[in-house]
């Protein structure tokens, strides 16, 4: 009976040193993983965006946004507001990039002080509202058990142009909360000589009616280059010129008035969110303002 005891008690202790010995084997282990997935993170985050169908380019956090290397352009850079996020090391994961442009200002002028004052609260309010949406929605879904392994995000991409007095900005937007890809785009245009912000009728001579119409035959047309038959020679005729968005670019070495759509906002969500270019060449005779693009 003695004996039996003493056997009884071994084993015991045995089973006791092989637990502590196991719980600090994983316990480490699952500190070796983590360290490894922190390294990795960045690397796989594209990969992960690419299953979403949406990749915002990895940038450094002050961008020249002038690939051509322009002087005109050279005094609008674009920086960026970032965010990345794990969660108690399950693979979901969220990433937020918000792009802003500022304008140099070495003639301390009021009104581009006020418009990079601007465009940052914008940025930090839209920055700060994803972050907080996304962070709620991933701690939702992590609840819920088995979350997957993707990215949930948020980016806003934006590009700038000077041409003599006029700063045009175009932004394409993306979110992705576990559903549906939502895309916009928005734009902003600005005249530095005359101190104020433009609209459409800023920027074109002619009636509402005629510019109207001549936006609507370029959406037309553009929709039947995409496989479409949707007509929009009317779906135009009251809109609001100070409405639309648009930006000016030169692209492929064609100088363009680009007009931006959100997704959904003229047709299927298929076509993404639209940006409809109309050749300077076409229109060059109805601007208002002298442009050298």
């Amino acid at each position: 009976m003695k004996k039996l005891s003493i056997i009884i008690l071994s084993v015991s202790f045995a089973i006791l040193a092989l637990g502590i010995s196991l719980f600090f084997y994983f316990r480490n282990k699952n500190n070796t993983n983590s360290d490894l997935i922190n390294q990795n993170l960045e690397q796989n985050i594209d990969e992960s965006l690419d299953k979403n169908e949406n990749k915002p380019n990895n940038e450094k956090q002050n961008v020249d946004n002038s690939e051509n290397k322009n002087p005109e352009t050279r005094n609008i850079t674009i920086q960026k507001l970032t965010h990345y996020e794990q969660f108690n090391e399950k693979p979901l994961k969220i990433k937020i990039e918000v792009e802003y442009p500022v304008i140099s200002n070495e003639n301390h002028s009021d009104f581009i002080d006020k418009i990079n004052k601007e465009n940052r609260l914008e940025a930090e309010k839209e920055f700060n509202r994803c972050k907080l949406d996304l962070k709620q929605t991933a701690e939702s879904v992590v609840e819920s058990g088995n979350p997957p392994d993707t990215v949930l995000y948020y980016y806003e991409k934006c590009k700038a142009t000077k041409n003599d007095d006029i700063i045009s900005i175009d932004i394409h937007s993306a979110y992705y909360a576990y559903g549906t890809v939502s895309v916009w785009a928005n734009s902003k245009n600005y005249d530095l000589k005359n101190n104020k912000k433009l609209t459409l009728e800023d920027i074109l001579n002619g009636s509402k009616k005629n510019i109207n119409k001549m936006i609507g035959k370029k959406v037309t047309e553009y929709f039947k280059s995409m496989g479409e038959n949707e007509n929009f020679d009317d779906y135009f005729k009251d809109y609001n010129l100070k409405d639309y968005k648009f930006h000016i670019e030169n692209k492929n070495s064609k100088d363009l008035l680009v007009v931006d759509f959100a997704k959904y906002e003229l047709g299927a969500g298929v076509l993404g969110a639209p940006s409809i270019e109309i050749p300077f060449s076409e229109i060059k005779q109805k601007y208002k303002l002298g442009l050298k693009i």
